[in-house]
């Protein structure tokens, strides 16, 4: 058991208020990317056969979507799990998200300790760590947060083996072959921490290659097996080079050139702290080759000379930092139609090195500097680290700023155009959706998805022609893709073919790849106008169960129940939603319904739930001042109403307290009369 004495607290707090202030202002950040799709995914969805489809357990699946690239059964069912007592409340992902951080840099923390013997170190080792912006994309990227897991694993697993090995208990040996065997199951980039542990071995407890090969052993043998479980469907090493490494021909000079660019970035991102995104691709034909090779010996260089230093502490740290760097190679190929790609995330277990460097050398300034002067050095440092950090994470607010900014960085990637162009589509803009679109083609099965946008875009225009066009282009990359038919559903609504629109939303339904709610709300939709009220209700049934604050979807179940006449589970629905809730937005449209319907105690109650989970949201207010004034309290809600006006100007509001007023001054000179 770790032993937690006075430095340690105030370690822990340092570090506990440092993540909330870098991170504090993107609590209410939209989801970036991918985010909604692999929180829904069919590998994160209520399926294990498809979520783990390990060898030899369950059958091979007989999928025709597009093949795993990789295999991660621990983080679907963590996202599965999340999904569930989450549903789509982003911002309650993000405080997963700053929590799973924290507790990793917590673990970094333990982790320089015990390897350092230097309480100091460790605790400046974290706090540059969980300040620096080259973190963003773990607290921002909600479905980055299984990182940390992965991460957090490794370190955990080389710290129960350090224990091992000082006391040789068993037990601890087991509970590190567990946790680095869990860590694979979470994220295949955790191969990595086989080199880590040989180098501990090595470097830190200085064994012979016979001793730590004997040691090290049992890892590589977890490794294998766990290559081994991957399901068929899943890329194996040859098919991602035949795949992906042979589509980029270029001679060793230019891919050792493109290597340099892809490091130099990272190692200038991580000094300058500018230009950080979560994928930086190059095209190798693009690199000037002569000046990416002089910077790439210039960085190596440099790297060689401070690891002849005799100091322990930067020879680990630094040889732990340069390690991360191996799975580029390959990785580096991962989306061949961008070119070369590098993601920040790749070396979030590498990168702690780097700040354990720097900290062992701020610490070895400390010799140099007046102890005051120093701690105003360490405090600002820190202090702008978590500053640039909060800058991007306002760079971050919307998809749209930051795609943005991400073009600023790499104006050729493709994929920043496709959501640049989605932002602009969901915006209306439909212009400059399809300029982009048409930037964002990858030459690969992606693009179904962007024929299948422009098909709904020029629906939305009334180029029913183009429309069709569209989706026949999305057709011949992969007539399966349930986009196609969920698309074709509503092209066929536009034209009357009711029964036809019905089979192509039940089909895109059979066929998603991803949990898709809008084949759902169209096709609750035809089915209340047959009023066929069982299936419409399955349907939001099954809406309302991935996503418990879809406000929309809440409130149609709710009518269809009052046209139903089943007024019991209405009013059930709704107790339920002010019992659970606390989505403000939810619970004032669902309050308005019942106020329409006479349940006025229930809409009270509703409106009252509202105002106490957001004391500024407005509308609350002023649909409660309506029902006031529907039930003739005119004093009540001219109050209700004037302080909402404290909160924000509204010529609403002012229309109805004139009217409110009016009507009262009326019955007051009636009843003079």
């Amino acid at each position: 058991m770790l032993r937690i004495k006075n430095f340690d607290l105030l370690a822990i707090g340092m570090i506990f208020l440092i993540c909330v202030f870098s991170y504090g202002n993107n609590i209410h950040n939209e989801p970036l990317l991918d985010d909604v799709n692999n929180i829904t995914s069919q590998d994160a969805k209520l399926d294990l056969k498809s979520s783990i489809p390990i060898r030899g357990l369950f059958p091979e699946l007989k999928d025709y979507h597009r093949p795993f690239n990789s295999f991660r059964p621990l983080a679907y069912l963590l996202l599965l799990g999340l999904h569930g007592l989450l549903g789509f409340n982003y911002f309650a992902y993000h405080y997963v998200t700053i929590f799973l951080f924290f507790i990793y840099c917590l673990a970094i923390y333990y982790f320089a300790r015990e390897i350092f013997k230097d309480k100091n170190l460790a605790c400046l080792a974290a706090l540059l760590f969980a300040s620096h912006p080259i973190n963003t994309m773990m607290v921002n990227y909600i479905v980055a947060g299984i990182i940390s897991i992965y991460a957090l694993l490794i370190i955990a697993s080389i710290g129960l083996l350090l224990k091992y090995l000082s006391c040789r208990k068993r037990i601890f040996a087991f509970l590190s072959y567990l946790l680095f065997f869990c860590s694979l199951l979470f994220h295949e980039i955790a191969i990595i921490g086989v080199v880590y542990i040989m180098m501990i071995l090595m470097f830190h407890n200085k064994y012979t290659i016979k001793k730590a090969f004997r040691i090290w052993i049992p890892y590589l043998v977890i490794s294998l097996f766990v290559f081994w479980l991957r399901p068929n469907e899943a890329m194996t090493v040859k098919e991602f080079i035949t795949a992906k490494m042979t589509n980029i021909p270029m001679s060793m000079a230019v891919y050792a050139a493109s290597f340099c660019e892809l490091l130099f970035w990272y190692c200038k991102a991580l000094v300058s702290l500018k230009d950080i995104v979560f994928v930086y691709s190059l095209q190798p034909k693009e690199v000037m080759v002569v000046s990416a090779l002089i910077k790439g010996i210039l960085v190596l260089a440099l790297f060689l000379f401070l690891f002849l230093r005799k100091e322990k502490e930067f020879r680990v740290s630094l040889a732990w930092f340069l390690i991360g760097f191996v799975p580029l190679l390959i990785a580096g190929f991962t989306i061949p139609a961008l070119g070369l790609t590098i993601e920040p995330y790749w070396f979030y277990l590498s990168s702690l090195g780097f700040f354990i460097y720097i900290a062992y050398a701020l610490l070895k300034l400390k010799q140099y500097c007046r102890p005051g002067l120093w701690n105003i050095l360490i405090f600002v440092i820190i202090l702008s680290l978590s500053l640039a950090t909060r800058s991007y994470n306002n760079l971050m607010k919307t998809e749209e700023s930051y795609v943005r900014h991400w073009l600023n960085v790499v104006p050729k990637d493709r994929r920043a155009y496709y959501y640049l162009a989605t932002a602009q589509a969901q915006k209306k803009k439909y212009k400059e959706a399809i300029e982009n679109y048409n930037k964002a083609f990858l030459g690969d099965k992606s693009d179904v998805e962007i024929y299948a946008n422009l098909a709904s875009i020029y629906m939305g225009l009334g180029n029913i022609d183009l429309a069709r066009a569209m989706l026949s282009k999305a057709e011949n990359i992969n007539a399966y893709d349930s986009l196609i038919y969920n698309t074709r559903g509503k092209l066929l609504l536009l034209t009357n073919d009711i029964k036809s629109a019905k089979e192509s939303f039940i089909k895109a339904i059979s066929l998603e790849q991803y949990f898709l709610l809008d084949p759902r709300f169209n096709l609750a939709g035809i089915y209340l106008e047959e009023r066929d009220f069982a299936k419409a209700k399955s349907l939001l049934q099954e809406i309302i169960k991935q996503d418990k604050y879809n406000s929309t979807a809440l409130g149609v179940l709710i009518g269809v129940y009052m046209e139903t006449k089943q007024f019991a589970q209405a009013v059930e629905l709704g107790k339920d939603i002010y019992a659970h809730n606390k989505n403000s937005a939810v619970l004032t449209n669902i309050a308005g319904l019942f106020a329409e319907k006479g349940y006025k105690e229930l809409a009270f109650g509703l409106y009252g739930k509202a105002i106490k989970f957001d004391r500024k949201y407005v509308p609350a207010y002023i649909e409660l001042g309506k029902l006031y004034g529907n039930i003739n309290q005119l004093d009540k809600a001219i109050q209700v109403w004037e302080y909402s006006l404290q909160l924000q100007e509204n010529e609403q509001v002012k229309e109805l307290i004139a009217k409110a007023q009016a009507l009262k001054n009326n019955i007051i000179k009636g009843k003079e009369k």
